[in-house]
């Protein structure tokens, strides 16, 4: 009875660097962006592989109008990131896998090669990059039956392979060992 269903005005996103001075710190402590806009739009997760490389979920073009609407198009990405040269900072940006429908999480598996789950998909794809140049120009299926969820909130994600062996992902009763 008493919300303030008023007028508002925008939130209006700030800047890394603006951002950072909001957070409360232990004295000492100190926190600075490693990755941001423009090299990433709606990042939803991201994994390490073993030479530092950060690769990126990227779910562009979701919920891009309140109703939902017009939005399932093959608009999200899995970008990967680079520090070369050891500051901490990751100034090289590339694009690995492109045109992918609303990407569930991405996990690094072998050399130059990333495991990834589409929304809606029952398949895991492998996609690798074989000719060194950055992008993954090879897409295979490492296995099928993996388990849809339900509705596009509540999707298989962030897959993770524990000391078990076996890959796991949350909102999913499914596993793999490979």
């Amino acid at each position: 009875a008493a919300a303030d269903l008023s007028a508002k005005s925008p939130v209006v996103a700030l800047t890394p660097a603006e951002q950072a001075k909001r957070f409360w710190l232990p004295e000492g402590y100190r926190i600075e962006p490693v990755l941001a806009d423009p090299h990433v739009d709606n990042p939803s997760q991201i994994a390490f592989d073993g030479n530092g490389r950060m690769f990126v979920v990227e779910m562009r073009g979701y919920e891009q109008t309140r109703e939902g609407q017009d939005i399932l198009h093959p608009t999200g990405r899995i970008s990967v990131h680079e520090d070369r040269d050891n500051d901490g900072v990751y100034e090289t940006h590339r694009v690995f896998v492109d045109h992918l429908m609303f990407p569930r999480f991405v996990l690094p598996f072998g050399a130059n090669s990333v495991l990834v789950l589409e929304n809606d998909g029952d398949e895991l794809w492998q996609y690798t990059d074989t000719n060194a140049d950055g992008m993954a120009d090879e897409r295979k299926v490492f296995t099928t039956n993996f388990g849809k969820g339900g509705a596009l909130g509540g999707q298989p994600s962030g897959l993770v392979w524990a000391m078990d062996n076996w890959l796991y992902s949350a909102v999913n009763a499914f596993r793999v060992r490979w």
